[in-house]
């Protein structure tokens, strides 16, 4: 994979099981995105996307209250961007 693409690249890992976190963060430092920020607490995760305004989230959708539905509805109502954030 050619790591200029991620050279920039301020990606967030939101997942309530840490072996997840842990596999992502190890998966996208060898494909070389720079900074990886994570949580598992689904409900940090807006004030987290908040403070370092990702590229991509990469949201678990089945986590306890509040769920990655939710938290998608959540940063698109906060969104100040024409944009949309990338979630997958």
């Amino acid at each position: 994979m050619n790591a200029d693409v991620f050279s920039d690249a301020r990606l967030v890992v939101v997942d309530d099981h840490r072996p997840n976190v842990l596999a992502l963060e190890a998966l996208l430092g060898q494909w070389g995105v720079p900074e990886i920020f994570t949580t598992t607490v689904s409900s940090d995760a807006v004030g987290l996307c908040a403070q370092v305004d990702p590229d991509l989230v990469l949201l678990d959708l089945h986590m306890p209250a509040p769920d990655g539905f939710e938290v998608m509805r959540q940063l698109r109502a906060v969104s100040t961007s024409s944009l949309p954030l990338p979630v997958l």
